[in-house]
């Protein structure tokens, strides 16, 4: 059992290095790259420890108690509940903001970033 393991973790981070190197390399559409990194970031993105700030989104976009996107203390966000959140309250016709969802999706890919738990 110890080998299966051992030979499970090496694909998954030799996957991790070719998914990275893949997403990263804006020759390839967004779509493509953006599709990929759905379908395996959970294994392979970064998962931090503390809130990860993102150009693309506005000031204050992630904070308890804010206006935009209001998580728990300590809570796991992963880039699709940001998606998910953007799609289904930011970017309606009733909203003041709208955010870019291809510069979000790119400024996720440059950081490899999946997931991180809110440590405010």
């Amino acid at each position: 059992m110890k080998d299966k393991v051992h030979q499970v973790l090496m694909i998954i981070d030799d996957l991790k290095i070719s998914t990275k190197e893949y997403c990263q390399d804006k020759e390839i559409p967004l779509e493509n790259r953006w599709e990929i990194f759905s379908m395996c970031g959970h294994l392979v993105g970064n998962q931090k420890n503390y809130i990860e700030d993102f150009d693309s989104l506005p000031e204050e976009f992630i904070m308890y108690g804010g206006d935009f996107y209001d998580p728990e203390k300590y809570q796991n966000i992963t880039v699709k509940d940001i998606i998910t959140y953007i799609e289904e309250y930011i970017n309606d016709e009733n909203h003041i903001h709208t955010i870019d969802l291809d510069e979000f999706k790119e400024d996720v890919l440059d950081k490899f970033i999946w997931s991180f738990v809110y440590d405010w």
